[in-house]
């Protein structure tokens, strides 16, 4: 699914269209294999930066910085602005993250090449995030690794910028 790219591509120029979904009039397309390509990783923008941890690099605006914070068995972090938070923490989970029915909306989507859950609460706050239950198997431990990167209870974010900063990470 390349939902984050196809709307971005959808607002802007034929020309910035085509460079984001990579058409090209001299390249041969493979009607036999219509999957499309798995790098759904969003194109840079000017304003934005990239910002490297220890576990995955996402895009940002350029006003937002990350913070590592001290985890005692997962990797945590916060991504943030003057007045916007995302926090994301990283490892070893027994269980699927739980997301509450009641209080958010969600849908898949590949996000850095995993199937992630889009989440969404569901009061139109505002409060949006990405679930990935399982981003590697822990070779030692044989358990799932998953991300979470979502904005703080009462967050009330600009949906298209933390949509993107969502959609662009990309893990190491």
């Amino acid at each position: 699914m390349l939902l984050g790219t196809s709307m971005i591509a959808a607002s802007c120029s034929k020309e910035d269209r085509d460079e984001v979904l990579n058409v090209s009039n001299n390249t041969t397309t493979n009607t036999n294999n219509p999957t499309p390509p798995p790098n759904t990783a969003v194109p840079a923008v000017p304003g934005w930066k990239t910002l490297e941890t220890m576990t995955f690099r996402v895009e940002v605006p350029d006003n937002w910085q990350a913070q590592e914070m001290g985890g005692t068995d997962t990797y945590t972090g916060i991504l943030s602005n003057a007045t916007d938070r995302l926090h994301y923490e990283y490892g070893v989970r027994q269980k699927p993250y739980y997301i509450d029915p009641q209080r958010f909306n969600y849908h898949y989507e590949r996000v850095g090449g995993k199937m992630a859950k889009i989440v969404e609460r569901n009061n139109g706050q505002g409060q949006y995030g990405i679930v990935v239950d399982t981003v590697k198997v822990d070779a030692v431990r044989a358990q799932p690794e998953g991300f979470v990167l979502m904005a703080p209870e009462g967050a009330n974010m600009d949906k298209m910028i933390t949509m993107r900063i969502l959609r662009s990470v990309q893990f190491k």
